[in-house]
């Protein structure tokens, strides 16, 4: 019964990852604020996380809230490198919403705005839906 149990573990994939191109693998998403209050702990680690995204001349950052890009707070954000670049149209759809994306995070490049680190190879960039205000129990 072990050995049984043990075959299904292994051919059973876990809910905590999220297929991507090919045959790679991304995390499930953690929260921005343990990456943003402890960078080494990721570095060069394959990571998911949701963040309001701006989209600027100067470089593409992943902020914790809508608010700390309204005020430039660039250190409450984290710079994102995308894998391949973004047609117009996911610009105006993605720019100014919150987002969920994968990649690798360098906790050492800032970017050009002085980020807290960058999220390189950014694969998966799919606008976060928002939430059903009818579900939400009072």
């Amino acid at each position: 019964m072990k050995s049984l149990l043990l075959v299904l573990a292994l051919l059973i994939p876990l809910p905590s990852t999220v297929p991507l191109q090919g045959d790679s693998k991304v995390a499930a998403p953690i929260s921005m604020i343990q990456v943003l209050a402890n960078p080494q702990a990721f570095d060069g680690k394959r990571i998911a996380v949701v963040g309001f995204l701006g989209l600027h001349k100067d470089g593409n950052i992943l902020y914790l809230h809508r608010e700390d890009e309204e005020m430039a707070l660039y250190k409450n954000g984290l710079t994102v490198d995308c894998d391949s670049p973004l047609t117009q149209d996911d610009v105006v759809r993605m720019n100014m919403h919150y987002v969920y994306l994968g990649g690798i995070f360098d906790a050492h490049h800032v970017g050009p705005l002085g980020s807290s680190g960058t999220i390189k190879q950014a694969v998966n960039l799919v606008l976060w839906p928002k939430p059903n205000r009818d579900d939400v129990q009072r």
